[in-house]
């Protein structure tokens, strides 16, 4: 007999299991496997018993869906166990195996499925979500080990680098038998970080396949085997001999290598390379180290050369000095001392002498780059660069209402920059991209300095959302609205009754209506989501059934309702049910917890 439709059963029993019994009443996709089931029972009565147990659970209620669920589970797996074999003729074999430090997490196989995904396929979005994944520690689950590992190689380059600096990292020492068994000498990008990955976890584990690394390995393994040394004094000899390497990767590996070295002779390559023509590839080298001594001199030689290309004539040697004025700036930054940002501050303040300097690039680039570094230094600095607002050229406005808004009160921040949100909007005014550039900050639409600086979540003044609202500025409001606003509440359902206000996508209204937990929101999302789930599935449709994971209990009936429809997608219909199990299990939390 077939037993294609069991094996469907089989599935479908298998996913409601993963999800849980909760989520079983009344599921759609078991019910479309009664009928070929009861056909077959024609035949063979053990299909009609099965058919008998389908029904069960799709008619069962939350009391009893675990239990038929189970009856139809085993029922299931007995008849398919009868028709198949299991086991290998063969050798039996230990397998390796390695302790990793024992973690507990409450993450749904939900959750995890879609990151998985981002981990182990190709497409865009993925690094977005792999980063949400770091901060909301979802990492910490062990079934993501080996998806985070394949993703070492991914084609993205950035994800590969974000999960091996990131991610892996807390794994430990459990890694390195796996890392060690998927290196390849001869591999590219990902087995270069693979090495450095082993180096991080333990220096000493890594050190035999370091120099097995630095003589036949490929030219990116071998740049990572360099950039590994550094740890023991016996590697400054040769450090120092590929600090004259042709190849400027293989130099600046050596200069990385060499900044981690305490010895007067590493400091002496370095400074010689840095007086040289290798500035930028030593300022490239130390990006990611903290060179004390290097900053120190490198400060010292900024200084010097600030006044030289003033005092500069020639447009072009000036432009040519104002690089490496630039570069040694960026050795400065990476050790930000007191020193260093008070000549940064001079200089600002000075900043109309500088731009005196028309060369290519010339003065503005120079205040530009202080001010972004300035930006990121100490309370002082900050509060150096508010004051110097309206001095500084434009471009530098946004670094400073970003700084302003990581380091500032929320009633500081709004006292300050308020006004520039109630200037002039008119073409051309002289006010409107201070403007915009405080508006694009409060909407958080830099996403990714937000993100790097970790200041998403940063509060704002409550005044911010009176004045959003005074001026009719939707978007805005959208943004700024959080928590249970009367206000905002008034306002929005307002907007409710001119729907032509909210323009073609209201995704951005909704989302704010169900944080401020307003009396409608439900009603709005599921239209939409009604609206969006007819066409084809793309992007819009699944920005919608993320939003549906948010609503209450209430929503249950029309999402069950929507989930059963034939008319839309298996894709969307599966969605769907996932929202609904993940609403009925907070549901659940939240009674548990009260209850408590």
């Amino acid at each position: 007999m077939s037993i294609a439709v069991l094996n469907e059963v089989y599935k479908e029993v298998r996913r409601l299991a993963i999800a849980g019994s909760v989520v079983a009443p009344g599921d759609f996709r078991l019910k479309k496997l009664v009928d070929p089931l009861k056909k077959a029972g024609a035949k063979a009565p053990v299909f009609a018993k099965v058919a008998e147990c389908v029904e069960d659970v799709v008619n069962s209620t939350d009391k009893t869906a675990a239990n038929s669920l189970l009856n139809l589970g085993s029922l299931v797996c007995s008849i398919l166990f009868t028709q198949g074999s299991t086991g290998l003729e063969g050798k039996l074999e230990t397998i390796q195996s390695s302790a990793v430090e024992a973690k507990r997490t409450q993450i749904s196989a939900r959750m995890l499925k879609p990151l998985i995904e981002a981990l182990t396929s190709t497409g865009s979005g993925r690094l977005e979500q792999i980063r949400s994944a770091i901060e909301l520690g979802l990492f910490a689950d062990l079934r993501l080990v080996r998806p985070a590992l394949k993703a070492i190689d991914d084609v993205y380059g950035e994800i590969g680098d974000l999960v091996a600096e990131r991610v892996l990292p807390m794994y430990g020492k459990a890694i390195l038998a796996d890392l060690k068994a998927t290196f390849d000498l001869k591999g590219k990008s990902g087995h270069a970080r693979r090495l450095k990955l082993m180096h991080r976890i333990d220096a000493e584990y890594s050190r035999e396949i370091i120099k097995e690394a630095l003589s036949e390995g490929s030219p990116d393994v071998k740049v990572a085997a360099i950039e590994c040394l550094g740890d023991s004094a016996d590697d400054l000899s040769y450090l120092i001999e590929q600090a004259k390497a042709k190849s400027k990767e293989i130099r600046q590996a050596a200069y990385h290598a060499l900044c981690k070295l305490p010895h007067p002779e590493a400091l002496e390559v370095l400074v010689k390379a840095m007086d040289g023509k290798d500035l930028a590839v030593v300022a490239h080298a130390v990006h990611s180290c903290k060179p004390t001594q290097l900053a120190a001199v490198a400060l010292d030689r900024a200084k010097k050369l600030l006044v030289d290309l003033q005092a500069n004539k020639d447009k072009k040697k000036q432009g040519e000095e104002v690089v490496r004025f630039l570069a040694l700036l960026g050795i400065v930054e990476t050790v930000l001392s007191t020193d260093a940002q008070k000549f940064l501050r001079e200089c600002v303040q000075a900043s109309a002498q500088l731009q005196k300097v028309k060369s290519t690039p010339g003065g503005t680039d120079i205040i530009e780059r202080m001010v972004a570094i300035l930006a990121k230094g100490d309370q002082a600095s900050v509060m150096f660069l508010v004051d110097q607002r309206e001095t500084v050229p434009m471009d530098c406005f946004d670094d400073v209402v970003f700084a302003a808004l990581r380091t500032m009160s929320p009633g500081d921040f709004y006292k300050i920059f308020s006004p520039y949100l109630k200037q002039s909007t008119k073409k051309n005014s002289a006010d409107q991209g201070r403007r915009q550039i405080v508006w694009n900050q409060l909407s958080g639409r830099n996403y990714y300095w937000h993100w790097h600086y970790n200041v998403q979540d940063h509060p704002v003044d409550t005044a911010w959302l009176y004045d959003a609202i005074a001026a009719d500025d939707l978007p805005l409001a959208c943004s700024l609205a959080n928590s249970d606003h009367a206000a905002a509440i008034k306002y929005f359902t307002a907007k409710l009754a001119d729907r032509k206000s909210l323009g073609k996508d209201p995704y951005d209204f909704a989302s704010a209506m169900l944080r401020i937990e307003h009396p409608e929101s439900t009603a709005f999302v599921i239209e939409n989501i009604k609206t969006h789930s007819k066409k084809k599935a793309g992007y819009e449709v699944y920005r919608w059934l993320y939003l549906a994971n948010r609503l209450g209990a209430d929503a249950l009936p029309e999402l069950e309702a929507m989930a059963g429809d034939s008319k839309i997608g298996e894709t969307v219909a599966n969605r769907i049910v996932d929202a609904i199990a993940e609403i009925r299990e907070r549901t659940k939390t939240s009674s548990e917890e009260k209850a408590s």
